[in-house]
C-alpha cells in the first residue's frame, strides 16, 4: 500500500496482519475495525478483480467473511472486510493440534458452502488453505481470502484445495505425495477428493461432510470412495 495512511478518505490504515497486504484498519465515519486486503492484478485484471470483489460484497453469505467495501484505483482492489474475532485454522492447528474429524467437518461443510456460493456467480476462490479459514469463539468457520481473478481455474480447482486444507485440519500437515492412509470415512473422502482424475461430485462431498458433522466421531461406517 506504499505510504498510504488512508484509504476512501475513511479508512485508516494500521498494523499489518500476517502479511503486507492484509492491514487492520479503522472505519472513521463508522467508529469500527475493519481488514483491509491489497490486490494487485495484472492490468488487463484489474476490473473484473473489483467486480469480483463487488459481488462478493454483495453476496453476503454466512460462510463467508463479509465484504464491506471495494476501492479500485491506480491499479489496484482494496477489499476491506469486516472485522471478525477469530483465528486461522493454521494457527490453531499449530497451537492446540489436528481437529477431531467431526469438528473438522464441520469447518469443511461450511467453507464449502461458502465455495458453493461464489462458484455460483463465476467466482473461483484459488487460495483455499488453512490460513484463509477463520475458526471463531462460537465454533464457526468463515472463509477469507479471496484473491486475484484466475480465469484458467475451474470450481474443482476449490475442491482440491478444500481436501487439501481438511487434511491438514485432521493431519497437522499437508497431504503432498502421500495423503493419510486412515480408513474413515473423513479421510477416504479427502482421498476421494485429492484423486487427480478429479473429485466426487460436490452434492456426495457436501452429503458426507454434513452426516460426519453430526456424528460425535467420524470413525465408525461410510461410504467407500
Amino acid at each position: 500500500m506504499g505510504h498510504t495512511t488512508k484509504l476512501a478518505g475513511r479508512y485508516r490504515l494500521l498494523n499489518p496482519l500476517g502479511g503486507g497486504a492484509v492491514r487492520l484498519a479503522f472505519d472513521e465515519p463508522g467508529h469500527r475495525d475493519v481488514v483491509v486486503r491489497e490486490l494487485r492484478p495484472p492490468a488487463g485484471l484489474v476490473e473484473r478483480a473489483a467486480d469480483d470483489a463487488r459481488r462478493l460484497a454483495a453476496l453476503r453469505h454466512g460462510c463467508l467473511v463479509p465484504v464491506a467495501d471495494v476501492v479500485a484505483g491506480d491499479g489496484a482492489v482494496w477489499v476491506v472486510m469486516e472485522f471478525v474475532s477469530g483465528t486461522s485454522l493454521e494457527r490453531a492447528v499449530g497451537s492446540r493440534g489436528p481437529l477431531p474429524a467431526a469438528q473438522a467437518a464441520r469447518a469443511g461443510v461450511c467453507v464449502l458452502e461458502g465455495l458453493s456460493a461464489a462458484h455460483a456467480l463465476g467466482i473461483v476462490h484459488g487460495r483455499v488453505d488453512p490460513g484463509n479459514v477463520l475458526l471463531t469463539p462460537t465454533g464457526r468457520a468463515l472463509l477469507t481470502g479471496f484473491g486475484l481473478p484466475q480465469p484458467e481455474l475451474r470450481p474443482s480447482a476449490d475442491l482440491w484445495s478444500l481436501a487439501a486444507t481438511l487434511h491438514f485440519a485432521v493431519e497437522g500437515r499437508p497431504p503432498g505425495t502421500s495423503p493419510a492412509a486412515g480408513a474413515d470415512p473423513l479421510r477416504s473422502l479427502i482421498r476421494a477428493m485429492l484423486d487427480p482424475a478429479g473429485p466426487p461430485p460436490v452434492e456426495l462431498v457436501s452429503g458426507t461432510l454434513r452426516r460426519l458433522a453430526l456424528e460425535r466421531s467420524a470413525g465408525t461406517g461410510g461410504p467407500a470412495f
